[in-house]
């Protein structure tokens, strides 16, 4: 793990060792591949992983993957779900202005953060976002690392 090389100011150790093994397969590029991501070489944070499908309008944006532990915190395994059929999260566009960001301009991003629902309560989690290019340039998907703290608390 390269500590030193922490221009997002990640502070969970797991996101941070997503965050380098993300920067040595990118390269010089907007991002790596999403078939140069070994999910063997991840094995130690799949269960907090995800992987989205980026498309022209945050609506259509769309999960293709969530790890186990993702899916448990949420109260629901949203794996094929777009974007738009999400529901129960009332701060959801805030959330999403990020995923349109990366999509758009391939910068990774890093927050902290808890989602605000009515129906349920959540955990803080820790969010980084990497964008995947199959072209090395174009953002085709991003690859999301989450790490939880805290309680869940009611809103």
């Amino acid at each position: 793990m390269n500590a030193i090389l922490n221009p997002l100011g990640i502070d969970d150790p797991h996101l941070l060792r997503l965050y380098d093994y993300w920067a040595e397969k990118r390269g010089e590029r907007t991002g790596p591949s999403r078939k140069e991501i070994d999910p063997g070489e991840l094995s130690w944070i799949l269960p907090r992983l995800m992987l989205i499908d980026v498309a022209d309008t945050i609506g259509e944006f769309h999960v293709r993957l969530m790890g186990t532990e993702v899916a448990n915190e949420f109260g629901q395994d949203r794996t094929g779900m777009k974007f738009s059929d999400i529901e129960g999260v009332e701060n959801l566009d805030k959330i999403f202005e990020r995923y349109v960001r990366v999509g758009r301009t391939g910068i990774p991003d890093y927050e902290r953060a808890r989602p605000v629902s009515d129906l349920r309560s959540f955990r803080g989690y820790s969010r980084l976002m990497l964008p995947l290019s199959d072209d090395g340039e174009r953002v085709s998907m991003i690859l999301v690392g989450l790490a939880y703290f805290g309680r869940a608390v009611s809103t």
